[in-house]
C-alpha cells in the first residue's frame, strides 16, 4: 500500500483508490466556469483569458501557502504532543502506507485512511488514537486555509432555498463547511470499520493575512509566519469548528460512488 505524492495517487494492491476530492465531486452541482469567467470579465472590463489567469495563478498561491502553514501547524503538533508520534515515511517521493489494523495509542500526522470495499482513500491532517477502558477512542483533525469558512449556502431569494449537493445528498448544504465535515466523517467511517470509535472531529480554520504595517503586533504575536515570494504572510486567527460524524451521509456517498466504478 502507497501513496504517491507526485501524483497524489494512493495505491492498494495494485488499484488506484479514489481520494475525496475525487468522491465529492460526483454530487457538487455542475458550475459553467467559463461562463461565470465571461461575465466576472464583462463587469469589470477585463478579458476572460486575463480573469482565468488571475484565478489560476491566485490559485497555485493558495495550495503553496495552504501547503507550508500545514507543515508548520504539524510541526507544532509534533513538538507539543505528550504522546508517542507516528510517521509514514516518504521516501523518492513514495509514502508507505500503515494498516489500520496495526495502530497503536498515539498521534498520527499526515495519516493516510482507507477502504478497501469502497476503493476510496484520503489523507488526515491529524489523528490521535486513545484506548479508555478498552475501548479505542479516535480524534480527527483536519486543517483548512480557505479564504473563509462558509457554514451555509447561497440562499435563494426567489426560491427561498440554500444550494445543495445532488443526489444522494440533496439534504446536505453546498459549503465548504458541509464538504469538510463529510471529509472528517469519511475519514471517521474508515477507522470505524476496524472497530475505532469516532469521538471528536475538528475543522481548524487557519485564516492567513499578508504582513501590514499598521498592524504589526498582530504579526508579532502569530506563532505561525511564512514568507512566501516576497510577501510575509501569517495566521492572524485559528477557528476551532466542532462537526458533527455523519455517518449515514457517507456511507450513502460511498455507495454513490462504487456504483460509478
Amino acid at each position: 500500500m502507497i501513496f504517491k505524492n507526485s501524483t497524489h495517487q494512493y495505491i492498494i494492491d495494485g488499484e488506484n483508490y479514489k481520494s475525496f476530492s475525487s468522491i465529492i465531486k460526483l454530487v457538487e452541482p455542475e458550475k459553467n466556469w467559463l461562463q461565470i469567467a465571461e461575465a466576472y470579465a464583462k463587469k469589470h472590463k477585463r478579458t476572460v483569458a486575463d480573469v482565468q489567469a488571475e484565478w489560476a495563478e491566485n490559485g497555485r498561491l493558495s495550495r503553496e501557502r495552504g501547503t507550508l502553514f500545514h507543515s508548520l501547524k504539524e510541526n507544532e503538533d509534533i513538538s507539543c504532543s505528550d504522546r508517542p508520534v507516528f510517521y509514514e515515511e516518504t521516501i523518492n517521493d513514495i509514502k508507505n502506507i500503515k494498516n489500520l489494523e496495526t495502530l497503536e495509542d498515539g498521534v498520527y500526522p499526515e495519516l493516510v485512511l482507507y477502504n478497501n470495499y469502497y476503493k476510496a482513500c484520503g489523507t488526515a491532517d491529524k489523528v490521535i488514537i486513545e484506548t479508555v477502558d478498552g475501548k479505542r477512542y479516535v480524534d480527527i483533525y483536519d486543517y483548512k486555509t480557505s479564504k473563509t469558512i462558509d457554514t451555509e449556502s447561497y440562499y435563494n431569494n426567489r426560491t427561498q432555498e440554500y444550494a445543495r449537493l445532488n443526489v444522494p445528498l440533496s439534504s446536505v448544504m453546498d459549503c465548504n463547511l458541509s464538504k469538510y465535515t463529510l471529509q472528517l466523517s469519511m475519514y471517521a467511517f474508515f477507522l470505524e470499520k476496524y472497530n475505532f470509535t469516532p469521538r471528536h472531529l475538528k475543522v481548524i480554520h487557519l485564516a492567513i493575512k499578508e504582513f501590514d504595517e499598521n498592524n504589526l503586533q498582530d504579526f508579532e504575536n502569530s506563532k505561525y509566519k511564512i514568507e512566501h515570494e516576497g510577501k510575509k504572510l501569517y495566521v492572524g486567527e485559528e477557528t476551532i469548528y466542532n462537526v458533527p460524524y455523519m455517518a449515514k451521509e457517507v456511507r450513502s456517498l460511498l455507495n454513490f460512488h462504487r456504483n460509478q466504478l
